[in-house]
């Protein structure tokens, strides 16, 4: 798959980048299947970018995934077991 005409797009991310390294930011990449997303995120200039695909799960599976990995890429501790995304942001936050 050819990457091009994402100038606009890297910009984007990558002020999103900057200004997240003095207050916290969450960026969701939405779209059609194949159009670059994974790409897109995979080339916006930070190692620490977690991705994580969101696929037809109920959300307490979904939260059970994403925990691992922000446990696993970030380093980041979560105590318990969340059930919903706002339990999840809110216990990395504290």
């Amino acid at each position: 798959m050819e990457f091009y005409d994402r100038e606009k797009e890297l910009r984007v991310l990558g002020d999103v980048l900057l200004r997240s390294k003095s207050e916290a930011k969450m960026t969701v990449l939405m779209g059609r299947r194949r159009i670059g997303k994974t790409e897109l995120s995979l080339r916006c200039g930070d190692e620490t970018v977690l991705y994580f695909f969101v696929g037809k799960k109920a959300e307490s599976l979904l939260c059970q995934d994403y925990v691992r990995e922000i446990r696993e890429k970030l380093d980041v501790p979560i105590l318990g077991i969340p059930h919903t995304f706002s339990e999840v942001l809110w216990r990395t936050r504290h």
